[in-house]
């Protein structure tokens, strides 16, 4: 990934602009990635500062005289662009206004945090604290009942009809429920396993309902709750699937052309510029494999070559290799060096058996 140098580019948006960007308006501009944008040309210092302006008059607050309000931005890596910043910042902030009535936010910050918020440099240090004063974390086991048991609830406490032993954890999974919260200045969201029935058990329940309910990550859920800097939504969240796929969840107000210059950089990053499509007889060899997967491979080689004889193969080596070349370009690959890649039609011509194919 192409990397830029910000001190020029803030010195000189800050000399348009004709006063210091506060803390929490350069974060706003990393998270639009202006920078990237003013040295790509897609976006000129004028238009950039006037979005600043629209932020400012937002706000309605000098930034000499007064602080902003704080807002957490959504982690990079699991976010598109954010085209329309006033719109969204407004979003953010009708959101927030209203996940700060949920009964349960109050009463949390009520009854645990005594009314008043911490700031966000201490979020860490009150969760390790919090993490030694609830004792050690709840391992949860999920396994099957035998026969002769079945649940039965009292006033809505599900309950076994009688006793279980478990004896061996053959056939059980394990698992511990984790609080993700992150540190100013950092990256990368860090994780604390925690107890049943504790303050950060506690937390993170009420972290998993305002995910579910404002679409915020979990780790901007906890920034929230324990010092009230505001979640900022994307119009346009990116995921990466299984198989080669990607799901976009769009902002309707967003226009045509927004939507089609993320794909199309999304798509550049997948399978890059000069992207060649499969040709008939390699989609066919990924089908005949899979469709014969119960048999020998010289028995599919031998079945291959009886129904395709136009695109017979004379050595079994080159239809093993083929098969599995065409599969792989299908699914896609993972790289460990550069993370999600996708194997390319532009890497190299499709392999062939040109001794044996008519």
């Amino acid at each position: 990934m192409k990397s830029y140098d910000y001190k020029p580019f803030r010195s000189q948006i800050e000399r348009q602009l004709g006063s210091a960007l506060a803390g929490a308006e350069w974060r706003f501009v990393l998270a639009e990635r202006y920078p990237e944008k003013y040295y790509q040309a897609v976006l000129s210092v004028d238009e950039i500062c006037n979005e600043i302006r629209k932020l400012r008059r937002f706000h309605a607050a000098d930034v000499n005289n007064s602080t902003p309000p704080k807002f957490v931005t959504p982690r990079p890596k699991q976010r598109g662009d954010i085209p329309s910043p006033t719109r969204q910042l407004a979003i953010s902030y009708l959101l927030a206004n209203s996940a700060h009535q949920e009964p349960e936010v109050q009463a949390f910050r009520q009854e645990v945090l005594g009314g008043t918020l911490i700031s966000e440099t201490e979020v860490a240090n009150w969760i390790e604290e919090q993490s030694n004063n609830d004792g050690r974390f709840t391992v949860w086991i999920k396994a099957p009942l035998p026969e002769g048991y079945h649940l039965k609830f009292d006033q809505g406490t599900p309950q076994l009809n009688q006793p279980f032993t478990l004896r061996t954890l053959a056939g059980c999974s394990l698992h511990s429920d984790i609080l993700e919260y992150t540190s100013p200045g950092q990256a990368w969201v860090r994780g604390a396993a925690v107890r049943y029935g504790g303050v950060l058990f506690r937390l993170h329940q009420l972290c998993e309902m305002l995910s579910s309910r404002y679409r915020w990550q979990p780790d901007q859920a906890a920034t929230f709750v324990l010092t009230g800097a505001i979640p900022l939504i994307s119009a346009m969240d990116v995921k990466f699937l299984s198989a080669n796929r990607v799901q976009l969840t769009i902002d309707p107000a967003l226009s045509p052309r927004e939507v089609a210059n993320t794909y199309k950089q999304l798509r550049f990053q997948m399978i890059g510029r000069r992207y060649r499509p499969l040709s008939e007889k390699h989609i066919q060899l990924a089908l005949f494999s899979a469709s014969h997967r119960e048999r020998k491979a010289k028995q599919q080689w031998s079945a291959w070559n009886k129904k395709y004889p136009r695109w017979k193969y004379s050595a079994l080596s080159n239809f093993m290799r083929d098969c599995e070349v065409a599969k792989r370009r299908l699914l896609g690959v993972r790289d460990a060096a550069s993370g999600l890649k996708l194997l390319k039609g532009s890497q190299g011509p499709e392999t062939g058996d040109s001794r044996g194919s008519s």
